[in-house]
């Protein structure tokens, strides 16, 4: 069993009861628990009981540089692809657009972060409620449930370098007012350590104590429960694992942290208008942290911003936050009218406003709400670097170790100022460039070694600005088998569907799939993903079902691959049972 309440800096075990019935040898570890049966019973049941306190943590970080430059070998694992957690080069792309130009690395987590929130529907449909289903999926259909859309908030951040762990538990929910399977990520910053962002809920870099963690893997797919047995005739009935909890107490409340203040922009106006205000937030740390603002009394539907709206605060910021709401249009004549707008913080911080309006006031359209919005807020400035973009390419999107490649960068100065002396860098490979106003230029890195995180700099005495390149770095060619698919119970004569994918980044040639005893298939693979239905014979096989797959690389090195899953063959003929007995003891 691998889910099992975790010890963490923000949640204690205070003790744990462990009763598998019949009795059994049980060994503990820190993330699993093993039970093991001597004796066959028609009914093995392991229950876990225990008592779990949790701790409010809001994580406050110091500026970290991004790209990261130096990372330790032991991080590196949560960077790769995964069976769910997959990086194709649209999430790259969509990654790389996200974070484009920036520097810091809880800006860019976040950047990551508010994206997935705003643009992936949470979405309890039969689809995404029967299997968690890939990232790349995920990112096409704009659509999932709290495992899916911390999957795509993974794959995003594992692509452009950010080590990231899909963490598995449980957490109270107001849509039935109960706790209920839930999944969140946990993101590493270099120096200081793992970070919780639970995207469903928008919390970025802190978690509501009714989180339980029981969990924490590389890829949200992982088995919660690994069955291993000895015998023969053996046939395995499990039923979902249960998860219940339930509060015994809570502590005292957490004590307000942020100061916030809340405006309305226009007061005294007509029925119908567009009303646009501002919650003013003040960060009292030297640190980057994340709050959460709610609008908790209006008088009618809010028009901008989602509510609740995660906000981040840099070091000692004072920072607006806007929204704007559409008043009701049925005012009765001679009335005036009032009503009150509340905000509240996730920590308990609360302020308020009072609208005023009447049919004998002026109407506030939308377009001017949003132009008094635009004239007000002011944007994040990297100094130059919002005058700047730049796009690097290469010929493939992987490459293998031996290889050089070529990267050709696309410079352009956007802005209205001519920009000199600029150092366009891939480490201490320099060129040397001006950009005039509305200039383009293009700056081509030749024979470089590739890495999996290939970062360009453009640098002068006010710029420093960072890009990069996603490289899927490979020894070999990096062809697997998914979703293997078949009925695990078939007959000798019958026929039967075997599913399978066979999936690359790399291209793959001479490719050959040989199914048990069967002729191999010549197959042709043009695309990342080739998917293959196969109808043999029960007779084919006698217990398992394997796949070899025999294929070259583009330089003409020969490769094998192997895969085999367990399948029961019933009304063998006796001829046959003998002539396998007589090859098995040969």
């Amino acid at each position: 069993m691998t889910l099992i309440p975790l010890q963490t800096y923000r949640q204690s075990v205070i003790n744990m009861e462990i009763q598998p019935r019949p009795n059994s040898e049980i060994v503990r570890e820190s993330d699993h628990i093993t039970s093991t049966w001597e004796q066959y019973d028609e009914e093995l049941k392991l229950e876990i009981f225990s008592e779990i306190r949790t701790n409010n943590t809001l994580h406050k970080l110091d500026h970290i540089d991004f790209p990261i430059q130096h990372l330790d070998e032991e991080y590196k694992y949560y960077l790769q692809e995964s069976e769910k957690i997959d990086i194709t080069q649209e999430i790259v792309d969509k990654a790389t657009e996200i974070i484009s130009g920036e520097t810091d690395l809880y800006t860019a987590v976040f950047k990551i972060a508010d994206w997935t929130r705003d643009n992936i529907e949470y979405d309890l449909n039969s689809i995404t409620s029967k299997a968690v289903l890939e990232s790349s999926w995920v990112l096409e259909n704009r659509q999932g449930v709290c495992d899916e859309i911390t999957s795509l908030f993974i794959s995003l951040l594992r692509s452009v370098g950010i080590p990231a762990r899909f963490v598995s538990g449980s957490a109270y929910t107001n849509l039935d007012y109960s706790f209920g399977n839930h999944g969140w990520a946990e993101v590493y910053f270099p120096d200081y350590g793992w970070v919780p962002y639970d995207i469903t809920f928008g919390e970025f870099g802190w978690l509501n104590p009714a989180h339980l963690s029981l969990s924490k893997t590389l890829d949200s797919s992982n088995s919660a429960i690994l069955y291993t047995w000895l015998g023969s005739n053996v046939e395995i009935d499990t039923s979902p694992i249960n998860i219940e909890a339930d509060v015994s107490n809570m502590g005292n409340a957490v004590e307000k942290i942020f100061d916030i203040q809340i405006e309305t922009l226009v007061n005294n106006v007509g029925p119908g208008s567009y009303v646009p205000f501002r919650v003013i937030i003040k960060n009292p740390f030297d640190k980057y942290v994340t709050d959460i603002l709610s609008i908790t009394k209006s008088p009618s539907e809010l028009k901008m911003n989602e509510n609740p709206s995660p906000v981040l605060l840099k070091p000692n910021q004072e920072k607006s936050s806007f929204w704007i709401i559409k008043l009701p249009s049925d005012l009765q004549q001679g009335y005036a009218y009032s009503s009150e707008l509340e905000v509240k913080d996730i920590f308990g911080s609360t302020d308020s406003d009072t609208i005023r309006f009447g049919n004998n006031n002026e109407i506030i359209t939308k377009d001017e709400a949003e132009k008094i919005i635009y004239d007000l807020e002011t944007e994040e400035s990297l100094s130059y670097s919002e005058d700047l973009s730049i796009e690097c390419e290469t010929l493939k999107s992987y490459y293998y170790y031996f290889e050089k490649l070529n990267i050709n960068c696309e410079i352009k100065n956007t802005g209205d100022e001519d920009l000199e002396n600029l150092d366009v860098c891939i480490k201490n490979d320099c060129k040397f460039i001006d950009l005039l106003k509305n200039q383009e230029k293009i700056v081509l890195f030749e024979n470089i070694l590739p890495e999996v995180n290939t970062v360009i700099s453009i640098t002068s005495n006010e710029i420093n600005i960072y890009s990069f390149i996603n490289i899927i770095l490979l020894d070999k060619p990096d062809l697997r088998i998914s979703d293997f698919e078949f009925e695990n119970i078939v007959n000798y004569n019958d026929k039967f569907d075997i599913s399978l994918i066979l999936e690359s980044e790399a291209e793959i040639f001479n490719l050959e799939l040989k199914l048990g005893n069967l002729k191999p298939i010549k197959l042709n693979k043009t695309n990342n993903r080739l998917p293959l239905l196969l109808k043999p014979a029960g007779k084919n096989f006698i217990n398992e079902v394997d796949v070899t797959l025999y294929y070259e690389d583009e330089y003409g090195n020969e490769f094998i691959l192997k895969e085999s899953k367990g399948i029961i063959v019933e009304e063998v003929p006796w001829y046959s049972k003998l002539f396998r007995l007589f090859n098995l003891r040969i």
